[in-house]
């Protein structure tokens, strides 16, 4: 049986940061999310799954990029325990300064990976995550934003479909989200006024490919910071809040921590959510 653990969205933020002129102090914020960190680390290892999928974010970006890498090499630090196993995948928050090569310099999944297991194939996708048509900070920029997957990397997803077993399920891990939920459940006014804000402007020609395949793909992503599962053009789809959650929103965004196991044997698949909203779905194949 395929053993999968998979959280996202760690954020590890500075420690204190100046907002118009004003020093914030984060410190105590920022030791809640180590804290988490270094508790998912422990309990990965305790659990000993065939692979740990990271799904991207491990920083909360800033303007200066040496506190940027900085932020990151402290994230690495602690995830390093994890390596043998770890598929790490690059999210908008770690890609903002070009000096900055998270495929280099870190520990991020260029382009993407393909993993052929018994029960499944596991295509980790490393698709673009760089915000595009955001130009300035003033009102109403990021209802300009959005993300598009590149020609080059959809046709790295086709051939990748392609060659997965036609019997087994595949696996897709995405940092930025396949589905549609951000049009019919906005999280808020800036996903009301801006959906592609939350998923791949040309997710629609994804979803027609994944469907064109004949393979089962089950799509894991992050980016959202929401809790939720559905099922968008017969494409079974999986949505993680952050890795810890420190205030209450809703009831798919609760306060506390998030990550999941995935299983896939005997003829299901088993998702288990641990944390904020347990959740556990066994899904037939």
């Amino acid at each position: 049986m395929l053993y999968i653990r998979w959280f996202t969205d760690i954020h590890n933020p500075p420690g204190e940061y100046m907002q118009d002129g004003l020093l914030v102090d984060q410190k105590a914020y920022k030791a809640q999310i180590l804290n988490a960190l270094d508790f998912v680390v422990a309990d990965s290892q305790k659990a000993a799954p065939h692979w740990i999928i990271d799904g991207g974010d491990h920083i909360d970006t800033t303007a200066d990029a040496e506190i940027d890498r900085a932020l990151h090499h402290e994230t690495q630090n602690r995830l390093r325990a994890l390596y043998e196993r770890l598929i790490e995948i690059a999210g908008n928050h770690d890609v903002r300064h070009p000096v900055l090569d998270a495929h280099t310099q870190f520990n991020f999944q260029a382009g993407g990976k393909i993993i052929a297991h018994d029960d499944a194939t596991i295509i980790v996708w490393g698709a673009s995550v760089e915000p595009q048509g955001l130009v300035g900070d003033g009102p109403g920029s990021h209802n300009r934003k959005y993300y598009e997957a590149s020609p080059i990397q959809v046709a790295w997803l086709k051939d990748a479909l392609a060659a997965a077993a036609p019997a087994k399920p595949v696996l897709l891990f995405t940092h930025i989200p396949l589905d549609t939920n951000a049009f019919s459940e906005p999280l808020d006014i800036n996903e009301q006024n801006n959906p592609f804000r939350s998923h791949y402007r040309n997710g629609q020609d994804i979803r027609d490919m994944i469907n064109a395949s004949g393979r089962k793909v089950f799509v894991f992503s992050g980016h959202r910071h929401v809790n939720r599962n559905s099922v968008c053009c017969d494409i079974p789809m999986f949505t993680m809040d952050r890795l810890l959650r420190t205030e209450e929103k809703s009831d798919d965004r609760r306060k506390g921590m998030n990550y999941a196991d995935i299983r896939v044997g005997n003829g299901q698949l088993v998702y288990e959510r641990f944390g904020a909203k347990p959740a556990r779905f066994e899904l037939v194949l």
